[in-house]
């Protein structure tokens, strides 16, 4: 089955892949990541402004928006714990060395 992705403002919104996508023909695709500025402010309005969601599957569209916010909370949760892990294995490494 095909699925139509919600949209908003022009954007579609992928909460899967954790993007805001853009596709205009002549011009080449747009994808914004959740979890950078551009993206944390689409997902801020996005929740202040749930009615301008275009939904075609039936979703509620106060619910993409907290799926929206879930997964860019995710994924910073997820990038800040691999930088925590990666600081500890730089320091068990100068550890073992000397």
């Amino acid at each position: 089955m095909v699925r139509r992705l919600p949209t908003f403002k022009g954007y579609t919104v992928d909460v899967r892949t954790r993007q805001f996508r853009k596709a205009e023909p002549g011009k080449l695709i747009e994808f914004i990541d959740f979890t950078s500025e551009e993206g944390m402010k689409l997902i801020q309005e996005m929740e202040a402004n749930s009615e301008a969601i275009t939904t075609y599957q039936g979703e509620n569209p106060n619910e993409v928006a907290y799926m929206a916010d879930k997964a860019m909370r995710h994924e910073l949760s997820y990038r800040r714990r691999a930088a925590e892990q990666s600081a500890v294995n730089v320091v068990d490494d100068m550890n073992e060395a000397s």
